[in-house]
């Protein structure tokens, strides 16, 4: 088997210190002719011990942004009984060692591992000398005077701060799913749209934004909304994007969405002529909102 060089980490939105890390990872990687692996959880083990987790990436997001930076294969653990009960001794030398033939590894400043995460990166350190693996450790990344982690970007979109997350992330938020058939209300109003119901979407605002839409690799400048639709009074959450320029069917297909700036907070309209006008208004902010990135 290949030597191997490994990143470890949950990874959770694959944002900007995480990137920093891979982009290290695959950069020795090339340097010393080895295989690039990236180590980490189908979920994030506080799932397993009974916290709810609103994740910024699916795993498969997870694993194309990684494979997007260099990385050559994704390692899944499976988050259960067995694996984190793992000594961190067992941990090094069942999973690094045995199953990935590591030779360095890296990781945050803050990463723990082993049976209730009682490793840290100098247990890491202590432990990955003894089997002449090098240990390189990231140290905290921070936006001005804030620290680049999951939990802040997942704090900047739970106030609608979308610009803020973005640049944690260091690229767009986005969310994928495939595209339901809705109560096609949005032809009624000359504004079709396309509803998407994807799992375990983090805390945002009911309300509008600006957004792109990419469909079969095509992007399209698109406004979406986020919520219940209450001048309708349909109560099912949903995600519904109003797709300038595009037509036609694309019902079972698969769309990314990627989200720029908050607009407006979900608003009860007194008719649907209000609505149908707030919409065209909304269609027109979002127009303004792209041409002025680009002056």
């Amino acid at each position: 088997m290949k030597k191997s060089v490994c990143a470890l980490g949950f990874f959770d939105g694959v944002h900007k210190a995480h990137t920093e890390l891979l982009s290290e990872c695959v950069a020795y990687a090339k340097e010393h002719n080895l295989k690039s692996v990236a180590l980490t959880f189908e979920k994030s083990p506080l799932e397993y011990f009974g916290k709810k987790i609103k994740y910024l990436t699916t795993l498969g997001q997870k694993k194309e942004l990684m494979h997007n930076l260099g990385i050559d294969d994704v390692h899944v653990l499976n988050c259960d009984g067995e694996t984190l009960s793992l000594s961190c001794e067992e941990f090094i030398d069942s999973i690094l060692v045995d199953k990935l033939n590591a030779c360095a590894v890296f990781c945050g400043f803050n990463y723990t591992f082993g049976k209730n995460a009682q490793g840290d990166s100098n247990v890491l350190k202590k432990l990955c000398k003894e089997r002449n693996i090098e240990v390189f450790v990231i140290p905290c990344m921070n936006d001005g005077n804030i620290t680049v982690s999951s939990s802040e970007i997942r704090n900047a979109l739970s106030k609608g701060d979308v610009e803020a997350a973005n640049k944690l992330l260091n690229r767009p938020f986005e969310v994928k799913g495939v595209v339901q058939e809705g109560k096609k209300l949005g032809r009624l109003l000359n504004f079709p749209t396309a509803n998407i119901y994807p799992d375990n979407l983090p805390d945002l605002p009911y309300g509008v934004y600006a957004t792109k839409t990419t469909i079969d690799n095509m992007e399209y400048i698109s406004v979406t909304n986020i919520g219940v639709n209450p001048t309708v009074n349909d109560n099912n959450l949903r995600i519904e994007t109003f797709i300038k320029g595009f037509s036609g069917d694309i019902y079972q297909k698969e769309i990314k969405i990627t989200f720029y700036k908050f607009l407006r907070a979900e608003t009860k309209f007194s008719s649907v002529e209000e609505l149908k006008n707030q919409i065209a208004s909304d269609c027109e902010n979002t127009t303004d909102y792209f041409k002025g990135l680009h002056e």
